[in-house]
């Protein structure tokens, strides 16, 4: 063991030209795709849906919060969906002139809460008349004819006159300032309604899907090897790059996958690098090949 691993530290002290650049060379292109940030575009379109009823007094200088939900997926720039229709939209209603518009906040993504900025076009106000107490009560009310009552009673001092001017105090109290009727600026949203807010400004998405790991899956021209030797030598340069600091793990990782694809699903028959090799991978990336998980 110990002669294997020196073997593998002479390799990678020493530069050699091999015949698999792609290990080393592809290897710092490919991580950057697969690292690069994910971007949502500004004037993209967020459908949401409300899901239930609200009324808001468009009058009021008052933002009303709210919890908003995606009707459909959002999409980078590069066509690949980043957020999952449903995901949560933290938002509120703010009155303005005429209506009141939806401004979102914030937004779920991957569990996580990403700040944005998006609102909705202006959506109209209404007037609503809302029926003064007094005008509720001569519509129907048994309060009302009692309290006429009191008061024509107090007035003409019959038997009752006593307890009827009683009660008038606590009616005139209770219809005062409540004689005219007032009116009111609404904005209505029925449950289920859906709206189109406008992103004002991109937004910056961590781990979405990598493109750089999905084309490891289809690895055709990237390797030219077909023994184990070449296979090492190549492995070796990878990792004589991380060595000298110029390949993180995750790049070595990304090109070990690759490789180890190419090398069990396309050639005539699996292949593997030297067992010292494998070790040290393992150690370095934490990846098993299977011929050592099946031992």
């Amino acid at each position: 063991m110990y002669k294997q691993a020196a073997g593998v530290a002479i390799a990678l002290s020493t530069i050699t030209s091999v015949t698999l650049p792609a290990f080393a060379q592809s290897t710092p292109s490919s991580y950057q795709a697969a690292s690069s940030v994910s971007t949502i575009p500004a004037s993209t379109a967020l459908t949401v849906t409300f899901p239930g009823n609200m009324v808001v007094n468009a009058k009021k200088k008052q933002d009303y919060p709210m919890t908003l939900f995606l009707a459909q997926p959002l999409f980078d720039s590069q066509g690949q969906q980043v957020v999952a229709a449903n995901s949560p939209i933290v938002a509120k209603m703010t009155p303005t002139k005429g209506g009141a518009q939806i401004v979102a906040e914030s937004l779920v993504i991957n569990g996580r809460v990403v700040a944005i900025q998006a609102s909705s076009p202006l959506i109209p106000s209404y007037s609503v008349t809302q029926t003064s107490s007094y005008q509720s009560a001569r519509e129907g009310s048994a309060m009302f004819a009692n309290i006429a009552g009191g008061i024509t009673g107090g007035a003409t001092g019959s038997a009752n006159a006593f307890n009827r001017a009683s009660f008038l105090g606590g009616g005139l109290g209770a219809l005062a300032g409540l004689a005219s009727s007032k009116k009111h600026k609404v904005v209505e949203v029925p449950a289920g309604s859906i709206y189109v807010l406008t992103l004002e400004a991109p937004i910056a998405v961590g781990g979405a899907p990598q493109p750089a790991v999905q084309t490891a899956t289809q690895p055709t021209s990237q390797f030219q090897f077909k023994t184990e030797q070449e296979y090492g030598h190549g492995l070796a340069q990878l990792l004589q790059a991380y060595q000298r600091g110029e390949a993180s793990a995750a790049q070595v990782l990304d090109r070990v996958r690759a490789a180890d694809l190419y090398a069990t699903k396309q050639l005539q028959a699996p292949l593997y690098p030297p067992v010292a090799q494998r070790q040290l991978v393992k150690q370095i990336v934490g990846f098993e090949y299977a011929i050592d998980g099946a031992i």
